[in-house]
């Protein structure tokens, strides 16, 4: 799956014994020779395919794999946009809307500085219970971020539900259910959270990921950051 300009070479490994690396170098070669004279029927490739496109999915997962990826391209000379042509028209916006942009930003956003954020505030607040509001980004800087953005707007994605908004559900659940922002005051991000939990996939895989409901062993905070207005800072000398 590595981006080229022309045909790229296959290459198979396997985890063997130095005293069986021939045997099994024979039989990796044996197969792939029978790729040709016994090709796969459409069921068995249709789970490879799969295969390749799940594996290609968590390689760019995170910010370095990603990195790595576009690199790739670049090296190779090939238009970094090649990269959106992973399954296209799945939970994307088109490239040319005025939506993409707005896609991109949240797709990142999620974990890049939502998540990042909220994780951090539960962890040092769990220890010691805030009593005034950071003079830097916090918390509730980063929901209402999202509030005011679905004001605007019914989706993350915009005028549809795109990745976007799947890659929000994690970190805005871990902010509102643990107590790391006050959920009532963002009627915005709950209406959005209704619609989210009312799909029928949310409801598949709850039914798969999580049949006793159960979310994880976290507790919720004993109490967030006042909202409202920060301290301001004292004034140099």
């Amino acid at each position: 799956m590595d981006p080229r300009r022309g045909v790229g070479p296959i290459a198979a490994s396997a985890q063997t014994k130095n005293e069986s690396a021939v045997e099994v170098a024979g039989l990796m070669l044996k197969e792939m020779a029978g790729l040709k004279s016994n090709p796969p029927d459409s069921a068995e490739l249709d789970a490879r395919k799969a295969n390749l496109t799940g594996g290609f999915g968590r390689t760019i997962a995170t910010s370095g794999g990603l990195a790595g990826y576009l690199s790739g391209l670049a090296l190779q000379g090939i238009d970094l946009n090649e990269i959106n042509r992973y399954a296209p028209g799945k939970l994307t916006p088109p490239m040319d809307s005025a939506d993409y942009p707005n896609h991109l930003i949240w797709m990142h956003h999620a974990e890049g500085s939502l998540a990042s954020r909220v994780i951090a505030d539960y962890r040092v607040w769990m220890t010691a219970p805030p009593k005034t509001r950071s003079r830097l980004v916090d918390s509730e800087d980063e929901v209402q971020f999202a509030e005011d953005y679905l004001g605007k707007h019914p989706w993350f994605g915009g005028a549809e539900f795109t990745a976007a908004d799947i890659m929000m559900v994690f970190p805005l659940n871990f902010g509102m259910a643990l107590n790391v922002v006050d959920k009532t005051k963002f009627p915005n991000i709950n209406a959005w959270k209704a619609k989210i939990e009312a799909r029928p996939a949310y409801q598949r895989m709850l039914a798969k990921a999580r049949p006793d409901g159960m979310v994880g062993a976290l507790p919720a905070l004993p109490a967030h950051a006042p909202s409202g207005p920060r301290t301001p800072a004292p004034a140099a000398n």
